[in-house]
């Protein structure tokens, strides 16, 4: 659900607001979006909707215990427990999320912070500046089962790192991610008109530029770096020429890949 999230859905709707009409993941094509009045589809009327999802799923709860499943800024009312809990984070910029308990009485109750499958790298919690000694494997829970009082913080940390996902019949097709974010290579605008980008014509295969195979290793990110001091800017690596790279979700005027051929390191 996350990488839903954060690689399809925050990259259906473009800086003015047109939804797209669609996306493809051949190499060196780009997404289509509709017009204000010209070009409107029913996958339009459905991108909207999805918008109403994004409180979907960030917090669930069963009798007793409390689940964070998404990082994401938002607030949660649970009136049967007297509670507010706010949650602040700029996820995926920011590496973790901060937890603040708001309750006009003391309440215990367990609560439960995803531990998500991408952070190899730990995860850290800590309850008002005090380092918690708590299991936190990939892709489990970690449990703070106490009482909570008004003003009560939890600050978690979670280090991302890249890795990869290859195609599940050949290996040496693969995407980066960086975290749970699917990473695209940019590769400009030649080619393409505002009428490729908005209206009906689509992502014709016909009009698409050829990208060079990488050079690496198929078990390892190491055709692709990030770009150090910035949080979400990459490049690769070992290349006759480099070429940027983002979160899948970031690129829309423009051409781009995500699944790249890798071919192994002569040795």
């Amino acid at each position: 659900y996350e990488r839903t999230l954060f690689n399809s859905r925050l990259g259906t709707e473009d800086t003015d607001g047109m939804k797209m009409y669609y996306v493809s993941l051949m190499p060196g094509l780009w997404r289509t979006f509709g017009t204000r009045f010209d070009s409107f589809w029913c996958c339009t009327g459905t991108g909207a909707e999805e918008f109403g999802k994004f409180g979907d799923t960030i917090y669930f709860h069963d009798g007793q215990a409390l689940y964070v499943n998404l990082f994401i800024g938002s607030e949660l009312s649970w009136p049967e427990k007297k509670v507010t809990v706010a949650q602040e984070t700029s996820f995926p910029e920011e590496e973790g999320t901060s937890i603040t308990f708001k309750s006009a009485a003391p309440v215990k109750m367990p609560v439960h912070v995803r531990a998500p499958y991408w952070a190899t790298r730990g995860v850290t919690v800590s309850v008002n500046g005090k380092k918690q000694d708590v299991t936190a494997r990939p892709c489990s829970y970690v449990t703070l089962d106490r009482t909570w009082n008004d003003g009560d913080k939890i600050q978690v940390a979670m280090p991302m790192g890249l890795h990869l996902a290859p195609l599940p019949d050949e290996p040496t097709v693969q995407a980066a991610m960086y975290g749970p974010l699917v990473l695209a290579g940019r590769l400009g605008t030649k080619g393409l008109t505002h009428e490729h980008v908005y209206g009906p014509l689509g992502p014709d295969e016909a009009r698409g530029i050829p990208v060079p195979p990488l050079t690496g290793s198929v078990d390892a990110p190491d055709w692709v770096e990030q770009v150090k001091g910035q949080a979400l800017a990459f490049q690769t690596v070992g290349q006759k020429s480099a070429i940027d790279v983002s979160p899948f979700y970031q690129v829309n005027d423009e051409r781009y890949t995500v699944y790249w051929k890798v071919n192994r390191k002569s040795t």
